[in-house]
């Protein structure tokens, strides 16, 4: 089955499997449910890390390389004479290398896979041979190296999915890798200094050779007798796009995969895939594309001739592989037989001219004299009536016009397929997330260790290592209260210089006292900066050292608030405030009096002159610098790394823990409010106004009953028209189904509680993670009622809770 048909019969199963044509390109999705690890937020963004091995990427580069020169070397009469000098002059360039013209593998080629391999390569491209392939494949060549390389890789990833319960596309996701580096090849390629015209003939020829030792590796490893979901997906990507350098340098490439060789593309050929898509069937496709080119006369011109350029190449090709034309000079001509079907151009330039066609039809007819098999002398009689019936006006006319433009509606009907493939094999990569090394810290040899990386590469490891996870740690957040008012009223510079000598380096001084160059964390030791946030920061390392970090940074704070006040009970500074509250109310009684301040405006400045009071008022004195601090214990950070061309090194640490740590510091005012408030009735009720809640961290449900935005948008416009009482009613109205529903609520179960963190907390498993890691100490768990305190701590506190 030649690559066209088998293209042609791979569509028609996977359009069964697919239900559709237009749900093929899904189908080559590598399924997210089947991998063993996978990124993304969503089956939809599904991301698939891997790295393609340099020693595989190279040797992908130097066969590729190595072909081209042994092509070059076989064509040279195609190739300029001053540009297969500057050949000569390159490195690896071996004219010695290439073995003579053979249609037939070597004798020591036995395994039939192996020899089906010699004979796609010059059906897939008329400038190889056996020859060829056999010196690109001989024993210490590049290209030897590739086919045990890339059958080892398939066979490794085939004993890997037989060991995976989800039977994971292993061989599929290689091939992908390998396609990756298509871009590199051509790259490769083009640096070779030879003319754009006779290049893409070469790397035509390297294309063939290419997919022929792909498909070659894939059938000596035996994933393709698997029956696996992708087996289908992986066929098509054995395919010629990538490695040609897409669809556009199909013409003039000598590929003749699809049959004819194609001098142009098919016309509108993106419309024949549309029109797959669309749900026609490709024979129907073929026959409309033949009906298309009757009406197109240089177009059918066109096409009729490549049909029938191969078909006569096709006989020539059956000869040599019989051995009948392997060296037969054609008489009354400078040529043989395999030099028509090898050499660029040569057949066509003979069919052209009426004179060579004479000598080549006379040729021919010699050579059937001479032919000692039955099927050698029918071909050589079969082209000799071929070459004689030729006409350039009518190329097609020996064999019926009609089936030779059928024919190329039959290539263009697997070009077409292809293309479509090529829509699902582009999905497909763009799932591929290739990792180089530097998107994380701990780089590529640690993310394989962990089983984050799929490694495509020369060696005997498993493409995916089982994965592990690093043990838990411990992740604190501190955070400043205040700090967006702070910055409003003293400013950026006096804000960040008063947190970099009383925030920051305090604590990262305290923290530097445990770091002991624990970077990756994995040994649970010492402690590691995640980031400075402006006013707050994280911290991610071992549960003890980041207790006692907590400790400093409350320690520090508390210092600073004793100065403040040592600072802030002097004679100067009260007298100071004295004057700033004093011209403060004269300037507000000014105000008060303007007749020209009226309303809003008068507000506005009100609340400005109060702003400017408290701004002086706090330079004067200082404010005590109240931070919250908590601790979770969990997984350590994911800590990726990225270099951007504008902001440089760029680091950014993620933790679920360390989002938890964040969300301990918050400060609901409902809860302090609500707080506070227990605070005053006590002071009141047991007349005790000294009275003071001793603690810095509260965690409660305070009612919270949400106003419709519908309910709310009514009621404020009844306030803009000044309505009071029909605001009031709107929202009477809206309270009534929230507070049943905030009721019910209750009566189903415990919410989840708010906190207000002005000091330091840790979650329960960091509080278990601690005990666990201090064997020194004993610790115990006591429940105490108020009541059964001393009575010197009743007078002194307020308990919110009774136990």
């Amino acid at each position: 089955m030649s690559y066209a048909d088998e293209r042609l019969e791979l569509f028609a199963r996977l359009r069964k499997q697919a239900q559709s044509a237009r749900a093929i390109p899904d189908l080559l999705r590598p399924d997210p449910e089947r991998l063993r690890f996978r990124l993304g937020t969503s089956l939809a963004d599904t991301k698939i890390p891997f790295h393609l091995g340099a020693e595989l990427r190279e040797a992908l580069g130097r066969a590729a390389e190595d072909l081209f020169f042994l092509v070059s070397v076989r064509h040279r009469q195609a190739i300029p004479v001053e540009e297969f000098d500057r050949l000569l002059l390159l490195d690896r360039f071996e004219p010695s290398a290439v073995r003579p013209v053979a249609w037939q593998p070597p004798p020591q080629v036995r395994r039939e896979t192996t020899k089906r391999a010699f004979y796609e390569a010059f059906e897939l491209h008329h400038g190889l041979d056996a020859g060829l392939v056999a010196s690109w494949l001989a024993e210490g060549r590049p290209g030897r190296a590739l086919a045990g390389t890339l059958t080892r890789l398939f066979t490794r990833a085939r004993e890997d999915t037989g060991a995976s319960e989800l039977r994971e596309p292993l061989a599929y996701l290689v091939l992908l890798a390998v396609r990756t580096a298509a871009d590199d090849v051509l790259v490769r390629l083009k640096r070779i200094p030879l003319g754009e015209t006779s290049a893409r003939w070469l790397r035509g020829a390297v294309a063939a050779g290419l997919v022929a030792l792909i498909r070659l590796a894939l059938r000596e490893s035996g994933v393709q007798n698997d029956a696996t979901p992708m087996r289908a997906a992986l066929e098509t990507a054995a395919d010629f796009t990538g490695w040609l350098g897409g669809k556009a340098v199909l013409a003039s490439s000598g590929v003749t995969a699809y049959g004819p060789s194609f001098t142009t593309l098919p016309p509108r050929v993106e419309d024949l895939t549309a029109r797959l898509v669309e749900g026609i069937d490709p024979e129907e496709l073929a026959r409309e594309t033949a009906r298309r080119l009757e009406t197109d006369r240089d177009g059918s011109r066109r096409a009729e001739r490549m049909v029938a350029l191969h078909a006569v190449r096709e006989e020539l090709r059956v000869l040599l592989i019989l051995g009948e034309g392997a060296r037969a000079s054609i008489p009354g001509s400078d040529t043989s037989v395999a030099r028509l079907f090898t050499e660029r151009d040569l057949l066509s330039q003979q069919l052209a001219q009426p004179d060579r066609r004479k000598e080549l039809a006379s040729g021919l007819r010699a050579g059937a004299r001479t032919a000692t098999l039955d099927n050698a002398r029918k071909r050589y009689e079969f082209l000799e009536w071929a070459v004689r019936e030729w006409r350039e006006e009518d190329p097609a006319a020996w064999m019926d016009a009609k089936v030779a433009r059928l024919r190329f509606g039959r290539a263009a009907a697997a070009l077409a397929c292809d293309g479509l493939f090529e829509r699902g094999l582009a999905q497909a990569g763009a799932m591929l997330l290739e990792r180089r090394g530097d998107e994380s810290e701990t780089g590529l040899d640690a993310e394989y260790g962990a089983g984050r990386l799929y490694f495509v590469g020369v060696g005997d490891r498993p493409l995916l290592a089982a994965r592990r996870r690093p043990p838990p740690i411990g992740h604190l957040f501190a955070d400043v209260k205040d700090f967006t008012r702070r910055t409003a009223l003293l400013k950026e510079e006096i804000v960040a210089d008063f947190l970099q000598r009383e925030f920051y380096e305090p604590i990262l001084v305290a923290a530097g006292r445990h770091h002991r160059g624990a970077e990756h964390l994995s040994d649970r030791g010492g402690i590691h900066l995640n980031n400075l946030l402006g006013d707050a920061c994280s911290f991610s390392g071992d549960i003890v050292s980041l207790v006692q970090l907590a400790r400093d940074i409350r320690t520090t704070l508390a210092s600073y608030g004793r100065h403040l006040e040592l600072e802030g009970s002097r004679e100067r500074v009260a007298r100071r405030a004295a004057e700033v509250d004093k011209r403060y109310q004269q300037r507000r009684r000014a105000l008060e009096s303007d007749a020209g301040l009226r309303g809003p405006r008068r507000e506005h400045e009100l609340r400005k002159l109060e702003d400017e009071r408290d701004s002086e008022l706090t330079l004067l004195s200082g404010e005590k610098l109240e931070a919250g601090i908590f601790l979770s214990f969990g997984s350590a950070p994911e800590v990726s790394t990225f270099d951007d061309p504008v902001f440089g090194k760029v680091r950014v640490a993620i933790a679920e823990k360390i989002n938890e740590s964040a969300r301990g510091t918050a400060r609901n005012g409902a809860v302090k409010a609500k707080v506070e408030d227990f605070v005053e009735r006590a002071r009141a009720g047991r007349r005790q106004p000294q009275l003071t809640c001793p603690w810095s961290v509260h965690v409660d449900r305070p009612l919270s009953i949400p106003i419709p935005a519908a309910a709310a948008a009514d009621a404020q416009e009844a306030l803009l028209r000044g309505d009071t009482v029909g605001a009031e009613a709107q929202l009477l109205l809206a309270l009534q189904p929230a507070v049943r529903s905030a009721i019910a609520a209750d009566a189903a179960g415990p919410r989840a509680g708010d906190i207000y963190n002005g000091g330091c907390a840790l979650s329960e498993e960091a509080l278990r993670a601690y005990v666990s890691a201090r064997p020194d100490l004993h610790f115990r768990r006591a429940e105490l009622t108020v009541a059964s305190l001393a009575a010197e701590l009743q007078v002194r506190f307020a308990f919110p809770q009774p136990r």
